[in-house]
This record gives C-alpha cells, structure tokens and sequence, in this order.
C-alpha cells in the first residue's frame, strides 16, 4: 500500500511537471497545425478570403504539373544540400575532435563565427534606425 501511494504520488508530480510543456507544445503548434489542415480542405474565395465549403480542390491542384515539379526540385535541392553537408561536416568534425585543445577551441569558434551574422546584422539595423540622426 505504502508502494503505491509513492508511485502515485511521484506520477502526479511528473505529470504537474509536464504540464506546461505540454501545453504550450499544444497551444502553439499542434492547434495551428490542425488549424492549417482545416483550412486546407476549404475553398477559395473570390478576393482571397476562404469560403467556408468543404473541397479537395486544394489537393487535386497539389497534384498538378506545376506542383510536383516544385516539390520534385525542393526535394532534390534537400538531398543535394544534405549530402555536401555530411561530405564536408564530418570530416571537418573528426578533424576538429582530434586537433590539440588550442586549436580546437580556435576552429569551433572558426566554426560559430557564421552564426553570429544574424545578431550583427540586427544589431547594425538597430544601430541605423536609433543614433541621433536616424529615423526615430
């Protein structure tokens, strides 16, 4: 008896601490998600608004030349663009992993360095739209 109140109260803890996760996964990406899938079964309409009627037309144009031309090409364009990663990316890694410590802290942040132009280039929009003589 004693067992099981222990198990029980150690469920009820994991699930309070699941909780919030669980509700923001589903509030923000299993709602929208099933939002998109509703509206993929709708109509069009004239001004691009969508008529509240059930149709598979978005599906059968899904299926047309055009379309599957695009997805044909987006996903050859994934797989080219997967294989020169891995060519390039693991052999960069085995390299980077057996370099001495120095040189290994200086090639991962060789490696970083990329991934920092987003910030610089917020930061410098920032910069031109708040100096003394920028737009605000």
């Amino acid at each position: 008896m004693v067992k099981s109140t222990v198990e029980s109260r150690k469920r009820r803890s994991l699930a309070f601490l699941l909780f919030p996760a669980t509700f923001w996964l589903l509030l923000f990406f299993i709602v929208p998600l099933l939002m998109v899938l509703l509206y993929s079964f709708l109509q069009r309409g004239t001004y691009g608004g969508v008529v509240w009627s059930f149709s598979l037309e978005s599906y059968q144009r899904l299926a047309s030349e055009l379309y599957l031309g695009v997805i044909w090409r987006s996903i050859w364009l994934a797989l080219i663009t997967t294989v020169a990663c891995l060519i390039i990316g693991y052999p960069l890694a085995f390299f980077i992993a057996t370099c001495s410590g120095r040189w290994r802290n200086v090639l991962v942040l060789l490696v970083i360095i990329p991934f920092w132009t987003n910030f610089l280039v917020r930061t410098y929009a920032w910069i031109v739209l708040l100096r003394q003589e920028g737009v605000f």
